[in-house]
């Protein structure tokens, strides 16, 4: 049994990876500014930026996902509940996974960000898709 049509998939998937490049402008600008000009070189810099910059995307992220990408009409409380535990974990695993590229690795800041967030797209469409705003894709 499919749980939508190819359409429906291809255009979920499309329409997650326009908000979600919004939201990693947004992310990527704030790492960047925090990065290179606002915080001071005797800390970790890449996994301070990191978690507040990821944060910076969050907000912008769920509104238009819940509205546009997956057209939800579930409740907005329990939507909400589930989309902060996907992103809690996806920001563990982007801040772990930027320290130990950039902080520890030497990989220049702006690869690190790059891979981390590609791993965290994919991870974020799977999680979203069929428990954050299940109730759309389950009908």
């Amino acid at each position: 049994m499919r749980i939508l049509k190819d359409r429906d998939l291809h255009q979920q998937a499309f329409r997650f990876v326009v908000v979600g490049a919004a939201a990693a402008l947004i992310s990527y600008i704030v790492f960047i500014l925090l990065y290179n000009s606002v915080l001071p070189d005797n800390i970790e810099k890449a996994a301070t930026a990191q978690p507040i910059s990821y944060i910076a995307g969050m907000g912008w992220s769920f509104y238009w996902h819940r509205r546009w990408t997956f057209g939800s009409r579930g409740h907005v409380g329990g939507e909400m509940f589930w989309f902060l535990v996907m992103n809690g974990a996806s920001l563990v695993i982007s801040t772990v996974g930027i320290h130990l590229l950039v902080d520890l690795a030497g990989l220049n800041a702006h690869l690190g960000w790059f891979l981390v967030t590609a791993v965290t797209t994919i991870f974020n469409f799977t999680f979203g898709r069929f428990v954050v705003f299940r109730t759309r894709t389950e009908q």
